[in-house]
């Protein structure tokens, strides 16, 4: 029993330092996305219907 608990413990230290050595390096700062637009800002929405779809009105 106890070499089965070692052996499994063995197995995650060795699944965990591979793991983390695939990590890319960081500088440790955060990276902030940029802000969401306002309302105001963001262009008119167009209103679409199915006869604009499907191009009835082209004649």
């Amino acid at each position: 029993m106890m070499k089965l608990i070692s052996i499994l413990l063995m197995i995650l230290v060795t699944i965990s330092v591979l793991t983390l050595t695939g990590c890319k390096p960081t500088d440790g700062n955060l990276e902030l996305k940029e802000p969401n637009k306002e309302l105001s800002e963001m262009p008119e929405r167009k209103n679409w219907s199915v006869r604009d779809a499907e191009g009835f009105d082209e004649k």
